[in-house]
C-alpha cells in the first residue's frame, strides 16, 4: 500500500474497534492496544496493461501498538544517527581522519545508508578555501519526517467478505491466521505421516494421551468442492481461510 494512501488515512474520523489482542488479554483496559477502522477501496491493476482493473474492498487499520512501535524505531534510529553525523562534523578536516571532501561524502553516504536515514538527510560538504579543509553541515529533514509520521500505526486489509461483516469482524479473522498457519503446518507434519486413511476418512494419531482427530475427504487436507476444513485437530477448529489479508 503506497505510503501516501496510508498518511490520508483521517485518524479523527475511523471508528474504534472493539477487538482485544491476544497478548493483551490479562492487561488492565487502559494497557491494552486500541484499534481504530475506516473502510475503503483499492484497485489492483494487473502486470499487463491488457488486464482488467480489479477493486476490492479494504480496511484501513489502526493500531496504537503499531503506532507507538513505529514512533519509538525512528526516535531511536534518529538519535542514533545524530550522534555518528555529530562525530562526522566535528572530525571533518582533521589530520588523521576524513582530511579530503572526498573521505567526507563517502563517510557520510555509510552513515545514511547503516542508519536508513537518506530519506530525510539533508547534507552538504564544503572546503575552506584559506585551510583547504573540508566541512561538512546536516539537519534531518521536517516534512519528510512528518509525511512518514503520518503513516504511523496504519495498515490495509484487503478482502473478499461483503459488507455484512464489519471491520471488527475482518480484523478479528486476520489476527486469526496465524492460527490457522500453525494448525497447516502440524496437520502437514508427523501427524500427517503417522495417519492412515479408513474408508475415505483420515484417522490421526493421539498426540499425549489427546483423542485422535478425524477428517472426512478422499485424502489428507482435502475438502470436496464448497467443504471448509472445520474438522478438530487438537481442540482447535480449522477455518479454510480467514478471509482478509495484509
Amino acid at each position: 500500500m503506497p505510503a501516501q494512501v496510508l498518511a490520508a488515512q483521517d485518524w479523527a474520523t475511523a471508528t474504534l474497534v472493539d477487538h482485544v489482542a491476544a497478548r493483551d488479554q490479562d492487561k488492565p483496559i487502559h494497557a491494552r492496544a486500541t484499534y481504530r477502522a475506516r473502510e475503503g477501496v483499492t484497485t489492483l491493476r494487473g502486470p499487463r496493461k491488457t488486464d482488467a482493473a480489479v477493486t476490492v474492498r479494504t480496511v484501513f487499520i489502526w493500531s496504537s501498538a503499531n503506532d507507538q512501535a513505529a514512533k519509538a524505531a525512528r526516535a531511536l534510529k534518529l538519535d542514533r544517527a545524530r550522534t555518528d553525523l555529530d562525530t562526522l562534523t566535528r572530525a571533518a578536516g582533521s589530520q588523521h581522519l576524513y582530511r579530503t571532501e572526498a573521505a567526507v561524502k563517502a563517510r557520510l553516504t555509510l552513515l545514511a545508508t547503516k542508519h536508513r536515514v537518506t530519506r530525510y538527510l539533508v547534507a552538504a560538504t564544503s572546503v575552506d578555501p584559506d585551510t583547504g579543509k573540508p566541512a561538512l553541515t546536516w539537519h534531518f529533514d521536517s516534512a519528510a519526517l512528518d509525511a512518514e509520521a503520518a503513516t504511523d500505526g496504519w495498515y490495509a486489509l484487503l478482502t473478499n467478505l461483503p459488507d455484512t461483516i464489519g471491520p471488527a469482524e475482518v480484523l478479528a479473522r486476520y489476527k486469526g491466521q496465524e492460527v490457522v498457519e500453525r494448525r497447516y503446518g502440524a496437520f502437514k507434519g508427523p501427524l500427517a505421516v503417522a495417519g492412515r486413511t479408513v474408508g475415505g476418512v483420515l484417522d490421526g494419531p493421539s498426540v499425549d494421551g489427546a483423542a485422535p482427530f478425524r477428517i472426512p475427504g478422499s485424502c489428507a487436507g482435502m475438502d470436496g468442492p464448497g467443504q471448509p476444513l472445520s474438522q478438530s485437530l487438537g481442540g482447535t477448529r480449522l477455518p479454510r481461510s480467514t478471509g482478509a489479508t495484509r
